[in-house]
């Protein structure tokens, strides 16, 4: 479903970053949560060595004011997730998460909640005609990142974060 990009921060009930980062490409999407519904706010798709990559989840967890930062456990998310729990970045503590299926099963097991349209894009925003293709070409494509931490995030939420976490009214914001 599409959204008008412009909705008030203020009604979501927490944002939260989800960030897939793997030895060709890292991708990190960002979401917001409002009812039983869930918003892409935003996507980052780029090469990134390990330094930059974890200076950029935490600018992305400040500019958002994330409530949450999920990172996958597998390779280098593993050290990632160790520097930015030891670290103090005056971001929230990231969650490990680990896959359980292969990507394709992962997605597959998401698709009713996204065609019940419980999950929302932005009407008009650079990165969509991209994130477009990639889900287009899925699994066949030559990248899938977008899309794992899609399905990622989803799996998280409606499995996991949803009795794990409770997520805080945002404020003046």
């Amino acid at each position: 479903m599409i959204y008008d990009e412009k909705i008030d921060r203020r009604y979501l009930r927490g944002i939260a970053l989800t960030c897939k980062p793997n030895p060709v490409i890292k991708g990190c999407t960002t979401w917001g949560v409002a009812g039983g519904d869930l918003h892409l706010l935003d996507v980052e798709r780029a090469w990134r060595d390990f330094p930059s990559l974890k200076r950029r989840i935490v600018e992305l967890a400040t500019q958002w004011n994330a409530r949450n930062i999920i990172i996958e456990d597998k390779g280098s998310g593993t050290s990632l997730i160790q520097q930015l729990r030891t670290e103090h970045h005056g971001i929230p503590y990231p969650t490990a998460f680990l896959p359980r299926d292969d990507k394709i099963t992962r997605l597959h097991a998401q698709s009713a909640r996204i065609e019940a349209g419980h999950v929302w894009l932005p009407e008009r925003v650079p990165w969509l005609e991209d994130l477009r293709a990639e889900i287009a070409s899925f699994p066949h494509g030559r990248h899938y990142d977008q899309v794992d931490s899609i399905s990622q995030f989803l799996a998280w939420h409606f499995d996991m974060g949803s009795r794990v976490v409770q997520f805080a009214r945002i404020g003046g914001v």
